[in-house]
């Protein structure tokens, strides 16, 4: 497509400009800052040029045999005389464009521009949609360059069906760069400033954002954390199956599962990703021949991409091996992959879910915003189910809070966080003082779920952030076994919690269940209760993954054993179900879950146990259960009250008292 010329005479006059004002010195101590923007094609000189002042020139490792006039290309758009002087100014080595670099190449600061890329149109989403979430501007000019890359669409714009291919013109979604650290004194100001600028959109300036980090066992003892306890088994997935293995459900669906972390080894390093069929493959991409066979904007993007490959290309192959929690999003996959499960349960993961690969966190563990809303973008696009992301920040974006409200059609799973390493006192997300992203956006999406981490007694992990409003519930999350390179390793953690919470929300989008919200409420409404976890985590409770799968068509006995008796409930004194030929003994009891199937899900909030007490909050304890056709209770005052079953989450039944 033609680019506009007075774009392009924008970013000529950005890159001129680069690194030619002088700055105040670095105060002592300063803390290194990130600024994050969205630029619109209205963005004029001035705008662009006080952009790329702020920023640091960059290292770009060449790839293949690219020369400079290619990488100039890739990075810019164009390249001209204008192009030349600038790279010639910051590489002195050059003597020839048309020369392929023999060192890491410096690159003035300006954004990447893709002035065209090509995506699928998801559900309930249209064109001024896509343009506006993906660049910030959806204006007449930009509708008008969309009507021309798409000639056979134009009169169709509001009406595309999901999935449809279109190319979208001008994408430069969310910028990310350092600031130079002699402007970190002027935080404030220049914040300010970038927001008044022409075309520039939601400017913030913060620190980097972090992978959520990991402990190891050495650094879990060290600090007196409690471990794992009976390590046989493999406890996680034990606790989180249970003794429900004779529960089984169709496979209806497949879910796609995007990871946004470090990425995953290469074949070569860790075979047990590839040799079992677990990971996502574009199939309209021809593998490592240095080309992008499908238009979309990636080179070679076969199970995934690197988001922060400058020219997007290149498998996102993991090299967080820096500190003591290494390979941080390999272990995270493979606990998704279900990798090191016994043949039979591994087999039901791989026949249930397809991982696609993003790299958007650097080797030495910060988060590249602007990388993660092209991950999301880059999701959306091949219309991913369910999304895991385990990292976190200290200001709200509001680029990637309005790409997560338009996503309502993928769930998406965040960490709640841990504390800083060198302590285990996790924080209150529910309190005023204190900003963690995204693990806070599920107050407001539906759609999102934040996770805490317990342990194998089922307590809160010491580590893990927490909060009865902001944070939905608690998985296995200390001394979890997963992979290395070649090898094994247990690491404790929010985000090794996280991929068991997404993992059971792809086993039941496999098993059927598959709008996000209801997805979500399943997995809360599935908690096994714990008083302990009351006022900590807003379900009251732990993940149980084959109790959220049992009740899809069928009413749940849980045992005080833990196993799981599903059926449909003939009477309740003696307790009778129909899949077993003699009823219960009360005091083998330990829970009744309602089949939610039959029932609107999204009301079940309330807890109704027989044990007098008087908890707020919707979670009411009744004296007496009469009668369960209808769910028929006793109050403690004597009087006698009808709960519908939608409302019923557990029906925890009094256990005996023993003389």
């Amino acid at each position: 497509m033609r680019i506009q010329t007075s774009v392009i005479f924008a970013i000529l006059v950005v890159l001129a400009w680069a690194g030619n004002s002088e700055a105040p010195p670095l105060p002592p101590n300063a803390e290194p800052l990130v600024v994050s923007l969205r630029i619109g094609p209205d963005a004029t000189k001035e705008a662009l040029s006080y952009v790329a002042e702020l920023a640091e020139p960059v290292d770009h490792q060449p790839s293949g045999d690219k020369t400079y006039k290619q990488i100039a290309r890739e990075k810019y758009g164009v390249f001209n005389n204008k192009i030349k002087t600038l790279m010639e100014k910051f590489n002195s080595r050059v003597t020839s464009f048309d020369a392929k670099p023999q060192s890491p190449v410096l690159l003035p600061a300006g954004p990447h521009w893709k002035f065209q890329t090509e995506t699928r149109v998801p559900k309930g989403s249209n064109v001024a949609q896509e343009l506006t979430v993906r660049s910030g501007y959806a204006g007449k000019k930009t509708l008008e360059q969309f009507n021309a890359v798409n000639p056979k669409l134009a009169n169709n714009l509001e009406n595309l069906p999901p999935g449809e291919k279109v190319r979208l013109p001008y994408v430069a979604s969310v910028v990310s760069f350092r600031l130079k650290p002699e402007y970190v004194s002027k935080k404030g100001e220049i914040e300010q400033k970038l927001n008044s600028l022409p075309g520039i959109k939601d400017a913030r300036i913060h620190t980097p954002p972090r992978m959520t980090p990991s402990l190891t066992e050495a650094h879990m003892a060290s600090l007196g954390g409690t471990g794992s306890g009976d390590q046989a088994g493999f406890w996680p997935y034990r606790a989180l199956f249970g003794r429900g293995n004779q529960i089984s459900w169709p496979h209806v669906n497949r879910a796609v599962v995007a990871v946004l972390d470090t990425g995953i080894p290469t074949k070569n390093d860790e075979p047990r990703f590839y040799d079992r069929g677990i990971l996502w493959t574009n199939t309209e991409e021809v593998p490592e021949n240095g080309k992008d066979d499908d238009n979309n904007g990636y080179v070679d993007d076969i199970y995934g991409v690197n988001m922060l490959s400058r020219d997007f290309r290149g498998f996102p192959e993991d090299d967080n091996n820096e500190g003591d929690a290494t390979y941080h999003g390999t272990h995270v996959a493979g606990l998704l992959a279900g990798v090191l499960l016994p043949e039979e349960s591994r087999k039901l993961v791989q026949d249930s879910l397809r991982l696609m690969i993003l790299k958007v966190i650097e080797k030495n563990g910060d988060v590249d915003i602007g990388a993660v809303h092209e991950a999301l973008a880059y999701a959306d696009s091949y219309q991913v189910n369910i999304v895991n992301m385990s990292f976190e920040m200290d200001q709200r974006s509001p680029a990637l809070e309005a790409f997560l409200k338009r996503q309502e059609n993928v769930l998406v799973v965040v960490a709640a966080g841990n504390t800083q390493v060198g302590t285990l006192r996790g924080l209150n997300l529910d309190g005023q003082d204190i900003t963690k992203y995204p693990a806070q956006c599920s107050t407001r999406f539906r759609h999102l779920i934040t996770v805490a981490a317990h342990d194998a007694n089922g307590k809160l992990a010491p580590f893990s952030n927490w909060g009865e409003n902001t944070v939905d519930l608690a998985a296995p999350g200390v001394d979890v076994e997963s992979l290395q390179p070649g090898k094994t390793q247990r690491l404790s953690g929010t985000s090794q919690a996280t991929p068991f919470v997404s993992l059971a929300a792809a086993l039941l989008y496999a098993a059927g269940v598959r709008k996000p919200a209801e997805l979500r409420q399943r997995l809360l409404t599935a908690a096994d209760y714990d008083p302990d976890l009351k006022g900590k985590v807003r379900s009251a409770g732990r993940l149980n993954i084959a109790k959220a799968l049992a009740v899809i068509d069928k009413d749940v006995i849980q045992l005080t054993s833990g196993e799981l008796v599903a059926g449909e409930l003939l009477r309740l004194d003696p307790l009778q179900i129909s899949t077993l030929p003699t009823p219960l003994e009360l005091s083998k009891v330990r829970k009744i879950i309602f089949n939610y199937s039959k029932e609107n899900a999204e009301k079940a909030d309330l807890i109704v146990s027989s044990k007098p007490s008087c908890d707020p909050d919707g979670l009411e304890r009744f004296e007496e259960t009469l009668d369960i056709f209808p769910l028929r209770i006793r109050q403690s005052n004597g009087t006698e009250r009808l709960v519908e079953r939608s409302q019923a989450r557990d029906l925890v039944l009094r256990r005996p008292v023993s003389n």
